[in-house]
């Protein structure tokens, strides 16, 4: 049993108002809210559960409240949650078997069900909580946890009617007995301290000769005196405590889940509620905000549905309201990208196979600490964006003010944010050099946008003959380069080196490796996994990322690599890529490296199926070695990075959701920029770093007290320097206001600015 302190982070009105920076070192999440599963009601309000996020609705205040592995949770994965008001205890399950008890602002991972040596899987199914224990539904069986000892008391695993273990998906207890809804159907055990309910044997078995099919079970409660057993696609059964009888109700769809309160039992069904009351009338509750209930209470103040597409929906105000905080519109991302002070975040639009998905999920915007979603659904809490399919990246013309966004079958969409306005540009727009590859069939697929340094943008059109195509908005022409190589015809990245040359990602289902052309001469060569011809490690290439020097490193299959020399490849005979060497190995050997970002220091994150790492700027050290298990990762595997270049905010796709990391680094500039300190003052229970962003390119900053005695001297990663706090020595340093003084490595460009710290 391990205890932690709960930190929560408080949203007010109905809004989740998130904080535009983090202090330096710290994580937040961005998770996507609208997916809701789960509802545990309290006295004062409700918490709401999703795969990976978990809120509460505090009525008192109308305040949001998010609760993650930032603030003490054990998981990322949440399966159920339930609310116990007799000891104020919530109870949070996951996918693997691991158990939160949150109270008194402490978290209690219960992990005996995880670390248990069971066969199936562990995912809680759903929580029963009777006279201070809950009982933990589980494709093993049932586990007891004694609320007040915090403890798995005992598990009952292996009762089914040959000893085997049988799937339970819910559990109730009716007078003196525990029933359980099972893949065999409905089974029941005396609660008797005297009887073994570890013993098979000592489990009740209801059949046709007691009137109820052995048919799986979706779900069991206790109501009006009876237990209540639903049979998807069939109908429900009351027990009376002598014989089972089929409700006068035919059931066409499956159950999500079935709750007693009060006079009434809720039924959650796919589309909508059945309301039964003690005379067995039912009624029919639907509303147009949940469309996909997947669990529904009845509580003090009202109906509360956790609705798989807009979160929490409640009518405590009279009518339906949906409250769920910012957050993308779905967890399910591909790529992220950082532009002119805003974070954009696209989903997937393709299959690993290139295939086209077909969605129209649009994209995510955060800017000033909140999210924002554009898409055509017509959902709540989105803005309207035309239905352009599988957008897959994205660049933004400054000058102009303009979005231009690749989709992987309609061709480059454009969009004015000022006014509104949308173009799309494909192979009928005059001039295209764009090709639809599916004749019969739409099937433009641009697979990546660039803006390049002449301020034109540069597409690749997947399957096209001339890879690579130039689009000048100023006078609405195209030029396109043809290549000889067969795999160049299927690029999946671009991104233009110091020198104009263009590095292209290729498809490895195809050919793979890497193009790189000039796009005025056409000049090009195929870098492949062949001594001269470019040394990869495998053709197998994931990712590629020029750093700060003008070199280009690339992420691959197996492992790192680096062209130190990238400007005159097109000139050489032989081309052949440089390890990485680190403690005498080369760098992430054997390893896939998803994605690679370079930081204000010219430092490289680097994202892997096992986790995520910072590397020094030559990288052969280790600065940090993120994973799920020693950080607020909700997953191991990294799917894309992208880094907030005024704060050096880190954003991390993982297979588990969109989180953020704000490191130690951002992109300096020749001039002090609206240098802000963070935080500040310094507060007595502030332990971290300070971050003083905004500087000049690796500043000078030197730390004095009022009299002007010199306390500290750091230097600039990039734009930002970080404080701990603390004197020479290392002492942190007492109450007061501290003269922070900043200048270039000239000593041309200079700051002054203030910290006050209390102690």
């Amino acid at each position: 049993m391990m205890i932690r302190s709960l930190v929560i982070i408080m949203l007010s009105s109905f809004a989740a108002q998130a904080q535009e920076n983090i202090p330096i070192g710290t994580w937040r999440t961005h998770f996507g809210f609208r997916d809701a599963h789960s509802v545990a009601t309290t006295d004062n309000g409700a918490f709401c559960a999703g795969n990976n996020n978990l809120f509460f609705l505090d009525l008192q205040d109308n305040s949001l409240n998010r609760l993650s592995k930032v603030d003490g949770l054990s998981e990322s994965l949440i399966s159920t949650i339930a609310y116990d008001n007799n000891s104020s205890t919530l109870i949070v399950a996951y996918d693997n078997g691991t158990v939160d008890l949150l109270k008194d602002q402490t978290i209690v991972e219960i992990a005996a069900i995880f670390q248990a040596p069971f066969s199936s899987s562990k995912r809680i199914n759903h929580i029963a909580i009777h006279n201070g224990i809950a009982y933990l539904s589980a494709p093993f069986g049932v586990a007891v946890l004694d609320l007040e000892k915090q403890e798995i008391r005992e598990a009952y695993t292996n009762i089914g009617k040959d000893g085997e273990v049988v799937q339970v998906e819910y559990s109730s207890v009716y007078q003196d007995s525990l029933f359980l809804a099972t893949e065999e159907g409905v089974i029941a055990g005396w609660l008797d301290p005297s009887i073994n309910l570890l013993d098979f044997t000592n489990w009740r078995r209801y059949t046709p000769a007691q009137g109820i099919p052995e048919l799986p079970i979706s779900a069991v409660a206790v109501f009006n005196g009876q237990v209540w057993a639903s049979i998807n696609s069939d109908g429900f059964y009351l027990y009376n405590g002598v014989d089972w009888a089929r409700l006068d109700y035919d059931l066409s769809v499956s159950v999500n889940a079935m709750t007693a309160g009060g006079s009434d039992l809720l039924v959650t069904l796919p589309d909508k509620l059945l309301n039964f009351d003690t005379d067995l009338q039912n009624t029919t509750i639907a509303d147009p905000l949940f469309g996909h209930p997947q669990m529904a209470l009845n509580g003090s103040r009202g109906l509360w549905v956790a609705d798989s597409v807009n979160g929490l929906v409640t009518s405590v105000s009279g009518s339906f309201t949906s409250v769920f905080p910012s957050g993308p519109f779905s967890d399910s991302l591909a790529s992220i990208h950082y532009f002119d002070h805003t974070t954009m975040a696209l989903p997937p639009g393709y299959d690993p196979l290139r295939r086209p998905l077909v969605t129209f999920l649009g994209m995510n915007q955060f800017q000033n600490g909140e999210w924002q979603s554009f898409n055509s659904s017509n959902e709540i809490n989105t803005n309207t964006f035309p239905a352009v399919r599988d957008l897959v990246d994205f660049t933004f013309d400054g000058g102009r003010q303009r979005y231009y966004f690749a989709s992987y079958g309609e061709g480059i969409l454009e969009w004015s944010p000022q006014d509104g306005s949308f173009q799309l540009l494909d192979e009928t727009s005059a001039g295209s050099t764009l090709i639809n590859s599916s004749p019969g069939t739409r099937n433009v697929r641009v697979s990546s946008v660039y803006l390049g340094s002449d301020g034109t943008i540069w597409a690749t059109n997947y399957g096209n003959p001339d890879p690579l195509h130039q689009y000048d908005p100023a006078d609405g022409s195209w030029k396109s380069l043809n290549t000889p190589f067969i795999a160049a015809r299927y690029p999946l990245d671009i991104q233009e080196a110091d020198n104009g040359d263009f590095w292209l990602r290729l498809d490895p289902f195809n050919g793979g490796g890497i193009l790189v052309i000039e796009p005025q001469s056409g000049l090009q060569k195929h870098l492949i996994d062949l001594d001269g011809r470019g040394g990869l490690p495998t053709r197998d290439v994931l990712d590629l990322a020029i750093d700060r020097d003008g070199q280009v490193w690339v992420g691959t299959k197996e492992g790192v690599v680096l062209f130190p020399f990238p400007f005159d490849i097109l000139e050489r005979s032989d081309v052949d890529a440089s390890l990485v060497f680190i403690d005498g190995r080369p760098l992430l050997r054997d390893e896939a490296v998803n994605c690679i970002a370079v930081d204000g220091g010219n430092r490289k994150w680097m994202g892997t199926d096992s986790g995520l790492w910072l590397f020094s700027a030559l990288g052969d050290s280790v600065i940090y070695n993120f994973t799920a298990e020693n950080s607020p990762l909700p997953d191991n595997r990294i799917i894309d990075l992208s880094i907030d270049e005024e704060s050096g905010e880190v954003f991390i796709i993982t297979q588990g959701g969109l989180v953020s990391f704000r490191g130690t680094a951002s992109t300096g500039s020749r001039q002090h920029n609206s240098v802000a300190i963070f935080p500040n003052p310094v507060t007595k229970d502030f332990s971290g770093t300070v971050g003083i962003s905004g500087l000049t390119n690796n500043a000078i900053v030197k730390i004095a007290d009022i009299t002007g005695k010199l306390v500290t001297e750091l230097r600039a990663q990039g734009g930002t320097a970080v404080w701990d706090v603390a004197d020479f020595q290392g002492r942190r340093v007492s109450s007061g206001v501290y003269l922070l003084y900043s200048s270039s490595a000239d000593g041309e460009e200079t700051f002054i600015g203030k910290i006050a710290v209390m102690n």
